[in-house]
């Protein structure tokens, strides 16, 4: 990524990626300054989303998809000041409940709901979600417990 990020950057200030309108150039300039590491979104976890992490919790107890929710108190070996509730993906089953899980993984995420382009004149959503940006943690390794399986 950073690789991809440094060529996109050269490309832009060495005038490669201009054409003949000077807002295309601006385009992609915006487009690299979005892509510019303090411009990543943060996870609910308090990192960049895309950074490696050890969390550990147990499964949310209440709601109506709990069996998915891991409440984190603790990431790379740090305990959290209030634990956070994090969707967790890639999971061929739900997490067990009253047991504690230790996962190794990131944070992702994505948009859900009704983009305001899509409204056009309408006062109100067609959807129950309100746009935003939807985190989740994806699992790469289960540490504990043994018994749960990623996809």
């Amino acid at each position: 990524m950073r690789v991809l990020l440094t060529i996109l950057v050269c490309f832009v200030a060495c005038g490669c990626a201009s054409n003949t309108g000077s807002s295309q150039n601006e385009q992609v300039t915006n487009y690299s300054e979005a892509l510019a590491p303090r411009k990543i979104p943060l996870g609910k976890l308090g990192r960049p989303v895309g950074t490696a992490l050890t969390i550990e919790g147990v499964r949310q107890k209440h709601g109506k998809f709990a069996g998915g929710f891991l409440v984190v108190d603790t990431v790379n070996d740090q305990k959290l000041a209030k634990p956070v509730s994090i969707l967790i993906q890639n999971s061929k089953n739900l997490l067990p409940a009253d047991t504690r899980c230790v996962f190794e993984g990131y944070e992702t995420g994505s948009m859900a709901g009704e983009p305001p382009a899509l409204r056009k004149g309408r006062l109100e959503s067609t959807h129950q979600v309100n746009w935003q940006f939807w985190r989740t943690f994806v699992i790469t390794s289960v540490i504990e417990p043994k018994s749960l399986k990623i996809k």
